[in-house]
């Protein structure tokens, strides 16, 4: 197992040397490009074959502020470590709510119809700012 994984490393090594990749190349651009804060700490992880788009690396870059961690940017770059891009790869034959939907827990809720309805209606119980009593 070892040698697996330090063949992997060695191998994304490889891959982001023959690139071009520089993560603070890299970093310098995103920040001037997202204009992050200097208060923003950035790390970027090592580049990946994407699985998603054949011919780019996947970048993933996590964000912290204030002790406070950040959504996880996803970049794709070129094999030539010159062009990256944000984007959503989306799949014509799956749904692009799936797994929203899947985080639903509806079990024990009240319902109405049919458990196999192909349209389900979740209603969500929050109170209004408005409406707060003082």
């Amino acid at each position: 197992m070892k040698v697996i994984a330090t063949l992997l490393m060695i191998t994304s090594a490889f891959a982001a040397e023959q690139s071009g990749f520089d993560k603070a190349t890299l970093e310098a651009y995103l920040r001037h490009v997202e204009l992050w804060v200097p208060g923003v700490g950035v790390k970027i992880d090592d580049v990946k074959e994407s699985k998603d788009l054949a011919g780019f690396f996947d970048v993933v870059v996590h964000l912290s502020y204030n002790n406070n961690v950040l959504p996880d940017q996803h970049y794709y770059m070129s094999k030539d470590g010159k062009k990256i891009f944000k984007a959503d790869v989306f799949d014509i034959n799956k749904s692009p709510f799936q797994a929203n939907i899947d985080k639903l827990d509806v079990k024990g809720a009240p319902s109405l119809g049919p458990a196999n309805a192909p349209v389900v209606i979740v209603i969500f119980n929050v109170p209004c700012a408005s409406r707060r009593r003082k």
